[in-house]
């Protein structure tokens, strides 16, 4: 079996809508543009939960770290199950707010006060 190149595509940043808009253009326009590749459309590990802008109090009061390692459990079971055997079959995979997303949504609300301060103790 000749297999393609892999290739990895993540749609990212904090506007779900916007990020949602283009992953569904992607999906039309990216097997129109180049029918010689699959694709495999996996999706947002981050699905269903709110924006920053409208976490409840308990969320507001968690640690970034805390809410970093909250989404590290979406994006395994996402890349494990999803991504790696896309990868595995030469498809190209364009994903939803994988990787980096994770960070800004763990930081989204810290006041700069406490971003500096953190970020002070771990260069210490």
């Amino acid at each position: 079996m000749n297999l393609k190149k892999p290739e990895l595509f993540v749609v990212s940043g904090i506007s779900l809508g916007l990020t949602s808009q283009v992953h569904r253009e992607l999906k039309i326009l990216l097997p129109e543009r180049f029918p010689d590749r699959t694709f495999a459309f996996v999706g947002n590990p981050f699905r269903g939960w709110p924006h920053p802008l409208l976490w409840n109090e308990e969320e507001r009061k968690k640690h970034s770290c805390t809410r970093l390692l909250d989404c590290w459990s979406p994006l395994c079971e996402m890349i494990c199950k999803k991504v790696s055997p896309a990868l595995d079959q030469g498809h190209v995979v364009v994903t939803q707010r994988l990787g980096f997303d994770a960070v800004l949504y763990a930081t989204a609300r810290m006041p700069s006060e406490a971003r500096d301060e953190e970020h002070a103790g771990a260069i210490q």
